[in-house]
Formats: structure tokens, sequence, C-alpha cells
């Protein structure tokens, strides 16, 4: 994405809640980058994130993980019920080699 001029740039304050705002810092101080370059890196990385998939709301990655949940389970059950069929036809055949 190309950046627009600093002197021409739209400004926005901001307030942060201090320890995020020293996470940052500490952030660009070890890449060497202007704070505003970091701030701005990682919201570009969140929203390509997000347009990738990797990132959804709360609501859907608990309604994904449920349906991921429900799945298993029928999993489960049909491994299961497999187990148990399996079970009854070994009895069977070790009464037939006897």
């Amino acid at each position: 994405m190309k950046r627009a001029d600093p002197r021409t740039a739209p400004q926005l304050k901001l307030r942060l809640p201090s320890g995020l705002k020293e996470r940052i810092e500490a952030c660009a101080e070890a890449a060497m980058r202007p704070l505003s370059s970091e701030i701005i890196r990682r919201l570009e990385w969140s929203f390509r994130a997000e347009e990738q998939g990797h990132i959804m709301d709360d609501e859907a990655d608990a309604s994904s993980i449920e349906q991921r949940l429900h799945d298993a389970e029928m999993q489960i059950e049909l491994l299961i019920g497999m187990i148990h069929s399996l079970s009854k036809r070994l009895t069977k055949l070790d009464g037939i080699k006897e």
C-alpha cells in the first residue's frame, strides 16, 4: 500500500491504555521504526489478516468452535458404534474358531 506524504497525511489523536502504548513503543524501538510507522504497520497487518479470514470476531469464532466440537462429538459416536460392531464380529469369529 502506498503511503501518503507524512507532511500531508491526515492526523489522528488517539488515546491508548498505557500498557498498550508501552508495548507499541518497545516494538517500534526494537524494529528501529517511528511509533507512527509501527502503528500503521500493525493496523495494515490486521486488515490483511482479516481479509484473508485469519481473524474472526468473537461470536464467529465461538460459533466455529461450537460447530467443530459438535462435529467431533458426532464422529466419536460413529466410531463408538463401529467399535461395538467390530467387537460383536470378533466375538462371533472367536466362537466359530473354537
